[in-house]
């Protein structure tokens, strides 16, 4: 281990352009990964670049459905919750997405524009498995997935009229 992997709070205030004040609350509160040696708060600097990772994947939620007006609506609503929205009309699209990022949430439609709906979910399940996700579904929907006993097993299920309030009360806003 090189001397600069272990950083003290000012090194870390400065890293993450903090206050040292608020390193030092944060260490005392567990809000920040650190260890207590002897009177003095030491920081691994890969623990610190660990948890800033996975603070940035926290509320960024993937919408993929293809009626623009409820994306228009639904985004509005996470917006106001805190969490920053990408938004996909096309399986396609969001499978790009997901390569490039990762989302503290995704929720899909089962009709998008190309028609890759049902196969875009399996191909969530398939290459995504600790991806959580929730699948859309207007009651009109529901004879297209019946069949699908994988995709309901799998991901949660909830209707377009309540989704948004469902959501934000499972993650806690």
């Amino acid at each position: 281990m090189e001397h600069n992997d272990i950083l003290t709070a000012q090194e870390v205030a400065a890293y993450l352009r903090m206050n040292t004040m608020t390193i030092y609350r944060m260490a005392q509160a567990g809000r920040i990964p650190a260890s207590k040696v002897l009177d003095c708060w030491r920081f691994q600097r890969k623990a610190i670049d660990q948890w800033l990772n996975e603070l940035c994947v926290i509320n960024q939620i993937l919408l993929v459905d293809s009626d623009r007006e409820f994306i228009t609506e639904a985004r509005e609503v996470l917006c106001q919750s805190g969490a920053f929205c990408t938004t996909a009309s096309t399986g396609q699209e969001a499978l790009d997405y997901l390569q490039d990022k990762r989302f503290s949430w995704l929720f899909a439609g089962v009709n998008l524009d190309d028609g890759s709906g049902l196969l875009f979910l399996k191909q969530i399940i398939e290459d995504y498995p600790m991806q959580r996700a929730v699948l859309m579904v207007d009651p009109e929907e529901w004879g297209l997935i019946q069949g699908e006993r994988d995709c309901l097993l799998t991901m949660e299920k909830i209707y377009h009229e309540d989704a948004w309030r469902q959501f934000a009360q499972a993650v806690g806003r």
